[in-house]
């Protein structure tokens, strides 16, 4: 025992031991010439530092009248003193991450606050005093536990950005369609089913986020998309969109990911100012031709869904530099993909396609390419005069064969092969001398090739 005691203060010695109560009540000498103040754990380095949350905020706090920005994120707080509320100036509050189980009354003295943050909290409703704060611009009220909105939310008439993802809310709260100034919505994480008509009258939102499950961040390659029993339950189950998300005229950002949605209304395509749409995880079966409006678009993901081709008017995307049709029922590759000559990363993993047609080609900028689990038995030509690529993924395939003009990919960084039916390389590949990666898993290439190439290529690590 004595030794254990022994190796703890050995062990207290050598930390850093950060106190946020400690470091307020240094700071309050010389309080009136702060505007900004941090008593954040998380503020603290990480290695070889000992936290020490407070679980009640000192009056001293009151001292620092000059306040513009103050975070007191990450301790255990649940109450503010009354002293807090000599802090006219305060403009920015930070209470993520403690525990809260009511918004303070205190903070309706704050009358410049335009940004509050109360992420991660207790919270299961809003009290009245929430809707004093006219001036409010920025509210975070992610990860609580909030049922419902009450009508009083229309009166902060001068919000622009709203975060309310990780709520229990099952009904979309009409009352946000008033808030004329909102730009940013987030309402990723609740149980919402459906979008209202009114969505339409947010004439200034810019970005729109209703996700399953943000926590989860549903990746663009993540595997077995398409079996249903792998599907998250719970979140958002949004089944369509009113056609009244095409008068959104300024939306720049739409995320949609994980719910059920199974068709695309045609005044989609009215968005034209959209530049990110995310779609994966959906029940999609096609896209609706005037998806080619959307001239501004740089990011187009619909993994996950049930699609099996695009229509021609896709091919107008011409800025489009990320398209993900991964985890389809591709039987081909789109045509309408050849006229995005934009693209500098395209994933058509996980579909069902024989074939690459030498259209391909066409895509001069194309820097990242998946093509795997696919059905393909061959390495076209056309594929190895795409001098831009540095990432190919043909893993997975049927593919017994690899052409010499392979070397013509002077940028290739990363060539995946694995589980293949490869049993050679061309001798040419040592020609190709920014290779970094060679993944030959689950092929039969001997050990005598790979040892040539790795005594050629340096630089190069062989995974086999």
């Amino acid at each position: 025992m004595k030794l254990y005691v022994l190796g703890f203060l050995i062990l207290l010695t050598a930390c850093t031991i950060y106190n946020p109560e400690k470091v307020l009540k240094e700071k309050s000498k010389n309080a009136t010439a702060i505007t900004e103040l941090h008593l954040s754990c998380s503020m603290a380095p990480r290695i070889g530092t000992i936290q020490i949350p407070m679980k009640k905020l000192p009056p001293e706090i009151g001292h620092f009248i000059q306040l513009r920005k103050l975070s007191l994120k990450l301790n255990h707080l649940n109450a503010l003193p009354s002293e807090f509320g000599n802090l006219k100036n305060l403009e920015d509050l930070d209470l993520g991450f403690n525990d809260f189980s009511e918004i303070p009354p205190i903070l309706s003295q704050l009358t410049n606050l335009s940004t509050l943050d109360l992420d991660v909290n207790r919270l299961n409703g809003l009290s009245p005093v929430l809707f004093t704060f006219v001036q409010l611009k920025n509210l975070s009220l992610s990860h609580n536990k909030i049922t419902r909105l009450p009508a009083q939310i229309e009166a902060l008439t001068n919000l622009e950005y709203l975060r309310l993802a990780g709520n229990d809310l099952k009904e979309f709260p009409v009352e946000i369609c008033r808030l004329k100034k909102l730009a940013r919505l987030d309402l990723d994480e609740n149980e919402l089913s459906e979008l209202p008509a009114c969505i339409g009258n947010l004439a200034q939102l810019e970005s729109l986020s209703i996700s399953m499950d943000a926590s989860s961040q549903i990746s663009a390659r993540y595997r077995n998309m398409t079996n249903p029993e792998l599907r998250r339950t719970g979140g958002n189950q949004l089944r369509e969109l009113p056609t009244e998300i095409g008068d959104l005229k300024k939306l720049e950002e739409l995320t949609l990911e994980g719910n059920q949605i199974t068709n695309l209304p045609s005044e989609i395509g009215k968005l034209v100012n959209l530049e990110y749409l995310q779609l994966s995880a959906n029940q999609i079966k096609s896209i609706p031709p005037e998806i080619g409006n959307l001239s501004n678009l740089l990011y187009l993901s619909l993994t996950g869904n049930k699609i099996n081709d695009l229509p021609i008017e896709a091919g107008y995307l011409d800025k489009l530099q990320n398209l993900n049709l991964s985890y389809n029922l591709l039987t081909h590759i789109p045509s309408a993909i050849f006229s995005m000559t934009s693209l500098s990363d395209l994933d058509l993993s996980n579909n069902s396609f024989i074939e690459i047609p030498a259209e391909i080609s066409k895509l001069k900028n194309l820097e990242w390419l998946d093509l795997s689990h696919n059905s393909l038995t061959d390495v076209p030509y056309a594929l190895c005069s795409m001098t831009t690529l540095e990432d190919l993924n043909l893993s997975n395939n049927p593919i017994t064969e690899i052409p010499v003009e392979i070397s013509q990919l002077k940028n290739l960084i990363s060539l995946d092969l694995s589980k293949t039916k490869i049993t050679q390389l061309p001798p040419e590949i040592i020609q190709m001398k920014n290779l970094f990666t060679i993944d030959l898993r689950g092929t039969n290439i001997s050990t005598e090739q790979k040892a040539q190439i790795k005594k050629s290529l340096s630089n190069v690590s062989i995974y086999d």
